[in-house]
């Protein structure tokens, strides 16, 4: 039995009996079963109210099955779908008695269009209640009832904010939206609702609508610019979820329902879509093991503080995401300048998260009490867990580590957040090599959210485990890599801008290369992001491939020029590729010596991208991760490769390998032999494979 169904004096609650180790899901098998129940309850007369909840803990429905979502093969399949959910969620908001769902937790997808049937909503207030129809997301729309009873519970302006960004709400919010109509502290919820739930009415009225048609208007239209500014309409989703809702707007229950499940039907078995759900799927992969699976069955328990190695910008970072997760966290650095540049750095996170009402004043202000701050070289002498965030520097690392580990515990965890430093050197004279380990974040640490976890040769599997946990804990998503020169954001990365930076030094226009990489769906141009990070930053890290690599990788000749104006090191300085003094505009000064060269789309789009997929192509060929999936979802959550493609390498699959090889052949031929294609798509082509189909994975 899926659904437990109790009665007390003719109040009955229907309970989603979740098993231990599974999620609380609208199988077709649980619809068909909550139907069941429904039909039963519609005909009972001794009913006076029905309350929906779900055995597990801060769960209440995390959504419908996005394996059966994967199965659906046509958009008559689609459509059969979503009809039979509209069907029974009809049946449950007809019911002749006041209905209650009973929120605590994840109620998203399905579980909110569930709950959005009932007549009322209560909910904890436990930070992990969030409310929610991310469909779009998957490249899909809601699909049993959301477009039709959102925006008649909480308004068409806010209904369109959740639904085309596919955003949730916290419960806090939600009472604010209309959207629940109660809050209660998570251990009074069950007896607040079983109270509550015998002074209801059958029926209510919504405190909100659509609006007016001509204002309805309006909000649609600037929703829409808002939707095309943000997508490029590269995102076909939003937009037919958008249009949805301006057909049904003030329409019939009957017309606006079969009008959604036509639009879910025609979106959800395209390739946008079924690329939405392979990337699902690649996310919880790097959740449940990061790629390692060693790591799945990791019952490591989490240390009870941390220690910051170096208070600098990412140290900073870094003390943040530690803290807001609940660890007191120790900043070490060598004076009390930088501990106090550490401390700004949190407080201005805490500051920026306020602002965006993602914490309160209270949790800022707990945070920065779990911060602490010294100078004593013995000061994380009882830290089980330490992260080294210093200068990017092997021998500085490596003395740092031989004069750190006499005075720890000899089971505490060094974890380095190097950007693309070898962590078997690191260990070299180490006399516990076995807890040294890599913990790659990226800047700005509050707003990035994967991390690369890095073991050396040495590193114990206990320590993989231990880090793999800790940086669950801080909400991040880890992503297990071999050790290896950039690692994997880097090896990619680090290539893509430095042939921008070429580009730049043949004459080519800094802001058609940036417009031309945005066009094609990456977050920001490869010169704005060099200049984000920080020139120095990423100098450092080029050079590091550059001696590794030889010519192929070779360091752009244009940075010799930022090497001889130490103050331009991008946005920092407000002066690099672009001068940021006033407005952002052309660093005129760099393109003193360089002659504008024309140019054309394709060529800018294909030197960018093919760069960047030969460079990927290589990290399959080398394994420096374990599937070209993980590959793939690691470069869209680290270096904001456009999630609509699916990930560089099935990017590589659309074009067509052999495609890919002979354009890298011709640019090897016409600008320069860095293009050389790979072993592997060489090899690939000649066998006619694909990286996700044919053979190769």
């Amino acid at each position: 039995m899926i659904w437990a169904l109790e009665s007390t004096d003719g109040h009955y609650c229907l309970t989603y009996n979740c098993e231990a180790n599974t999620m609380p899901i609208l199988t077709t098998a649980a619809l068909h079963e909550l139907d069941l129940h429904l039909s039963q309850l519609a005909t009972d007369s001794k009913c006076l109210s029905l309350q929906i909840r779900s055995n597990k803990p801060h769960v209440f429905i995390a959504g419908a099955d996005i394996q059966e979502i994967a199965a659906i093969h046509d958009a008559h399949d689609g459509r059969e779908k979503a009809t039979m959910g509209q069907d029974i969620l009809n049946r449950l908001e007809d019911l002749p008695f006041p209905t209650l769902a009973v929120i605590d937790g994840a109620c998203l997808g399905g579980g909110l269009e569930l709950a959005l049937a009932c007549t009322y909503r209560i909910a904890s207030d436990h930070a992990k209640t969030q409310l929610g129809l991310p469909e779009t997301t998957l490249g899909i729309i809601p699909g049993f009832g959301g477009t039709y009873r959102l925006p008649k519970t909480i308004g068409l302006a806010a209904s369109l904010g959740m639904i085309l960004g596919g955003r949730s709400v916290s419960a806090t919010k939600a009472l604010k939206l209309g959207l629940v109509d109660r809050l209660e502290k998570g251990a009074f919820l069950s007896d607040t609702s079983n109270q509550w739930v015998r002074t209801l009415k059958p029926t209510r009225s919504h405190k909100h609508s659509a609006g007016l048609p001509g204002k309805s208007t309006l909000i649609t239209h600037m929703a829409k610019k808002a939707v095309m500014k943000k997508t490029n309409g590269h995102y076909p989703a939003p937009l037919a979820a958008l249009k949805t809702i301006q057909k049904t707007a003030f329409k019939s229950r009957d017309y606006a329902l079969k009008q959604e499940a036509n639009a879910f039907g025609e979106l959800v078995h395209t390739d946008t879509c079924k690329t939405f759900v392979g990337l699902y799927f690649a996310n919880e992969d790097l959740k449940r093991c990061g790629g390692d699976t060693r790591l799945t069955q990791s019952s490591s328990t989490r240390p009870t503080s941390v220690g910051v190695l170096g208070a600098g910008f990412m140290g900073g970072g870094i003390a943040f995401a530690c803290a807001n997760a609940g660890f007191q966290t120790r900043l070490q650095d060598l004076n009390w300048e930088a501990i106090l540049s550490g401390y700004k750095t949190v407080h201005t996170y805490c500051q920026q998260a306020t602002q965006r009402k993602k914490m309160t004043v209270h949790d800022s202000t707990t945070i920065l009490h779990r911060l602490s701050g010294n100078i004593a070289p013995t000061s994380l002498t009882k830290q089980p867990f330490i992260i080294e965030a210093i200068v990017e520097d092997l021998a500085i690392k490596k003395t740092v580590f031989k004069s750190l580990e006499p005075h720890i515990d000899p089971t505490a965890i060094l974890a380095s957040n190097t950007s693309g430093l070898s962590i078997d050197q690191m260990a070299d004279g180490l006399q516990h090599p076995e807890r040294l380990i890599g913990l790659h974040f990226f800047s700005p640490v509050n707003r990035m959210p994967l991390v690369e976890i890095i073991p050396g040769q040495h590193t114990s599997l206990d320590t993989i485990h231990a880090t793999f946990a800790f940086a669950k804990h801080i909400k991040k998503t880890p992503i297990v890599v071999k050790n290896s020169p950039g690692f994997l954001i880097n090896r990619v990365l680090i290539p893509y801008v430095n042939e921008a930076v070429h580009m730049v030094c043949e004459g080519y226009a800094i802001p058609a290369i940036d417009r031309i990489a945005t066009q094609f769906g990456m977050p920001v141009g490869p010169l704005t992001l060099v200049d984000e990070v920080g020139i120095d930053i990423g100098m450092k890290v080029a050079k590091q491939l550059g001696d590794h690599f030889g010519d192929r990788l070779r360091v752009a000749s244009l940075f010799q020029v930022f090497e001889q104006n130490p103050g331009w090191l991008g946005k920092k300085t407000k002066l690099g590729f672009y001068d940021y003094t006033s407005k952002k505009t052309v660093n005129k000064k760099l393109l003193s010596s360089v002659t504008p060269k024309a140019y054309s789309t394709d060529i800018i789009e294909d030197r960018l991208m093919l760069t960047l997929l030969n460079e990927a192509s290589r990290c399959v060929e080398e394994s420096v991760v374990s599937d070209p999936k993980l590959l793939d979802m690691g470069l869209i959550m680290g270096m904001g490769f456009p999630p609509f493609r699916g990930g560089v390498l099935r990017y590589a699959d659309a074009l067509g390998i052999p495609t890919v090889v002979d354009k890298l052949n011709r640019l090897a031929d016409t600008v320069h032999d860095r293009f050389a294609p790979s072993e592997l798509l060489v090899t690939m082509a000649k066998k006619n494979q694909q990286f996700y189909s044919g053979g190769n994975t």
